[in-house]
């Protein structure tokens, strides 16, 4: 167990989490009280809590400042584990195959620092992996969601797995949009997952000040970043390859916890005879081909 898990098992050490679909209960000592665990967010990021034992419901009740849960008390004891949800029984193998698609989106997510609750993130690209990253961010709890892109049927896909808002940058200047919709503030964070280095450009003009930017794309050519907007405004700006720091368990544990509709991802299956033919399809887009599977 690593240390900030230790932590934070520690600050939860007399406390016993009972999650059911109904409600969550927090029991502690006898008498009736209220107890505000937000702090949490403070000190740790979505993730760190996750791979503490917190699924993402729990934190959902707990993230708001505001949100106090009552406490009907049982006799004190200390706590002995945490009680997930029940981990998902519906995934097909099919499905299964966008795990690594999440955690190489995660793992960008978990190279900025992050997602807090309430935090508005943009997901630029709405391929495979910038699908899953908003997958992932409304699993994280971000506030809202805003994908760009220039496909139509995919930034519709991308809005059924959970994006607020959609941008095709084909048809719209896309960082006076997304300033236009966070009130000219920008977004907290960035996953920049299309791989053109105009994309990574627009990245950092419609960040925040203090926002974040992974770079989990791809890029055929050098990219000239506003280095002096990097510098002036704290942006955070950071590479992301594969899928590192345990994002794979991290994502299981994710996707196991909630349910998502991830088939519609799966836009064509081959037999393993048929490889070839699967590679190109999945080279060439051949009829909006997202997620391609070969099966043995």
């Amino acid at each position: 167990m690593s240390k900030v898990n230790e932590r934070i098992k520690a600050e939860v050490e007399s406390i016993s989490l009972v999650d059911t679909h109904e409600h969550i209960m927090l029991e502690a000592e006898r008498d009736e009280c209220a107890v505000d665990f937000s702090y949490l967010f403070a000190h740790y990021n979505s993730s760190d809590l996750l791979s503490a034992g917190l699924s993402p419901r729990m934190m959902e009740a707990i993230r708001s400042p505001m949100h106090r849960v009552r406490v009907e008390g049982y006799k004190h004891r200390k706590v002995r584990r945490l009680i997930p949800e029940p981990e998902r029984d519906d995934m097909s193998l099919d499905e299964a195959t966008l795990i690594t698609t999440a955690a190489t989106s995660l793992y960008g997510i978990r190279r900025i620092g992050g997602i807090q609750a309430g935090e508005t993130v943009v997901v630029s690209g709405p391929g495979a992996i910038g699908l899953m990253g908003v997958v992932m961010a409304r699993l994280l709890g971000a506030g809202t969601i805003i994908l760009t892109g220039t496909r139509p049927e995919r930034l519709e896909v991308g809005r059924a797995l959970g994006a607020d808002l959609t941008v095709n940058v084909r048809e719209e200047d896309v960082i006076e949009r997304i300033m236009a919709l966070t009130g000219g503030v920008g977004a907290d964070a960035v996953l920049e997952c299309a791989g053109t280095t105009q994309a990574a450009v627009d990245a950092v003009e419609f960040s925040k000040k203090n926002g974040r930017v992974a770079l989990v794309g791809i890029y055929k050519e050098p990219a000239p970043l506003n280095v002096n907007k990097i510098v002036q405004w704290n942006i955070t700006l950071a590479g992301s390859k594969a899928e590192g720091e345990r994002s794979l368990a991290q994502a299981v544990a994710l996707l196991s916890r909630q349910t998502v509709d991830l088939s519609q991802l799966i836009t064509h299956t081959f037999p393993l005879d048929a490889i070839h033919a699967a590679f190109e399809t999945a080279e060439k887009r051949v009829g909006g081909a997202i997620k391609v599977v070969v099966k043995p």
